[in-house]
């Protein structure tokens, strides 16, 4: 009995000094935000509050949609395409914000991972700003009037490398 008291003391010791970690089948994600101006001021994107509709029909040949929902259904992205042509926030601020290691454990042996995915208040959020519409302008195609959080913006990708027509 004394062995087998001795031998589940020494296993559970292991486990805590060691870790359970699997780092080479394993790892763990925590998909997070990137405040807004952070992501403005790297893709070099000008933003100003629009007096415009955020609401209006897009620039005809152009698609313009909201997308990469969250679990609760909230859109934390939007994709626009015309022709050839794609941008796609979620894909453009990983591109901008690579995922970054971290140990969240001292007992781990592998690192975990923050992937940037969708624009947020503060850095690191879990939680996201909402994308709640998104036009293109029947003028310019380099407008873009995004609706976040119901506030509404006018995202000028002009001289960027986002611009649709250049």
């Amino acid at each position: 009995m004394k062995k087998l008291l001795l031998l589940s003391s020494m296993s559970l010791f292991i486990i805590i000094f060691a870790g359970c970690a699997d780092c080479e089948n394993e790892s763990d994600y925590d998909y997070v935000g990137v405040r807004k101006d952070k992501f403005l001021a790297k893709s070099g994107i000008i933003e100003t509050p629009s007096s415009g509709t955020c609401k209006a029909n897009t620039t005809q040949g152009v698609t313009a949609k909201p997308n990469n929902p969250s679990r609760a259904g909230i859109n934390q992205g939007f994709v626009i395409q015309a022709g050839n042509y794609l941008f796609d926030l979620q894909k453009t601020i990983q591109a901008l914000f690579p995922q970054e290691a971290y140990k969240d454990d001292k007992f781990e042996s592998c690192n975990d991972y923050y992937v940037y995915d969708f624009l947020a208040d503060y850095d690191r959020s879990p939680k996201s700003l909402e994308i709640n519409s998104i036009n293109v302008d029947e003028m310019d195609n380099n407008i873009w009037n995004v609706e976040i959080n119901g506030i509404c913006y006018k995202w000028d990708v002009t001289g960027t490398q986002y611009a649709i027509t250049k």
